[in-house]
């Protein structure tokens, strides 16, 4: 469309220089008549095909930024989509990794997974620390013999992960053996590039 445009131009002032070149051959007053006509002509065409061809300029111009806004857009979902899908595979390994650790009493990879507020709440209501929790693991107070998890999920909200899950968790609690199916809740929080869990809860499924 704008080369369309410009061409007509073109051949406008091709037919204005003409008409000077017929100058020797026309009286003074047609020579003036000629040479205005195809002047005005000229600059009304120039005029009108301008604007023309500026507003298609722009058309294209807001075309193309929105071609580029929608790539955009459609990149940064992918790479947040794909770096969320990510984390979550992360925070759910740790936590099925702090499950074992938990069984075979690893207190020292244990205590770099639990953020230094931890609420470690039981199905019985039963709260522990951080640091009693280590210690009675430690101890063999608190002794997970087997935790079977059947069923876990994780959704993330920016710096904070909620996992939720079913299993069955046996040991012993103070000599005492127990065996229960629970539905649990474990926040994790990201600190410094690594996830700690911050908030355990657990109740016991019918």
């Amino acid at each position: 469309m704008a080369q369309q445009k410009i061409e007509m131009i073109r051949l406008r002032y091709i037919t204005l220089i003409s008409s000077l070149r017929e100058a020797p051959r026309l009286a003074g007053a047609d020579l003036r008549r000629t040479f205005c006509v195809n002047l005005r002509d000229l600059r009304e065409i120039i005029s009108e095909d301008l604007r023309e061809i500026i507003y298609y300029a722009n058309y294209k111009l807001r075309t193309m930024k929105k071609y580029v806004i929608t790539t955009a857009l459609v990149f940064f979902t992918v790479v947040f989509t794909f770096g969320q899908a990510k984390e979550e595979r992360v925070v759910l390994a740790l936590c099925r990794q702090k499950f074992q650790w938990m069984i075979h009493g690893r207190v020292d990879s244990l205590e770099s997974v639990l953020d230094d507020r931890l609420k470690f709440i039981h199905s019985t209501g039963w709260t522990q620390t951080k640091r009693e929790l280590l210690s009675d693991v430690k101890t063999g107070k608190l002794n997970y013999q087997s935790i079977a998890v059947s069923d876990m999920e994780v959704r993330l909200y920016g710096t904070t992960a909620i996992i939720t899950g079913t299993g069955t968790f046996s040991g012993t609690n103070t000599g005492e053996p127990f065996v229960v199916n629970l539905l649990f809740t474990e926040v994790y929080v990201l600190k410094n590039k690594v996830w700690l869990l911050a908030s355990r809860h657990a109740n016991k499924m019918p």
